[in-house]
């Protein structure tokens, strides 16, 4: 059985809504045997959609890896910071700035981002996010040093 993602009144790439010359994209994800039926406006927003596709897919784990490695030197941090000494809140806060600059790295959004805004766009809101976090999490890295 093949599900929609996005529609078929928008790019899900570039979120353009003239559709006049629409490709139909297949796409199988691995593992589980789904189809996804998505819309491109163009070849083009089609090389670019496989692109990203494949990136995300090769580096979700990096990506997972550095969720987990941030939620657990923040907890650490948090948890010796208030039990041990303030110093190890640090820990926390370098470790936001990491998670931050993952992000920005590796710009994944949610399904809902992406049906919202499309990939090229959403993208660029991962990135900014990204930056966002880093910056807050060097930012408080320097407030607790002064």
């Amino acid at each position: 059985m093949t599900e929609l993602f996005g529609s078929k009144e928008k790019c899900l790439y570039c979120q353009k809504r003239e559709m006049s010359n629409s490709l139909e994209v297949i796409e199988e994800e691995k593992g589980s045997g789904k189809q996804y039926q998505m819309f491109v406006c163009s070849p083009e927003c089609e090389t670019a959609l496989r692109a990203f596709m494949s990136f995300a897919e090769s580096k979700r784990w990096h990506f997972i890896g550095a969720l987990l490695g941030w939620l657990i030197l923040s907890g650490l941090g948090a948890i010796l910071g208030s039990v041990v000494h303030r110093s190890f809140i640090l820990v926390a806060t370098l470790a936001t700035a990491g998670f931050g600059v993952a992000v920005w790295m590796l710009p994944f959004v949610t399904p809902q981002t992406i049906e919202l805004f499309g990939v090229k766009r959403g993208i660029v809101i991962g990135k900014i996010g990204g930056v966002v976090l880093a910056v807050v999490g060097l930012g408080s890295t320097v407030a607790l040093l002064l």
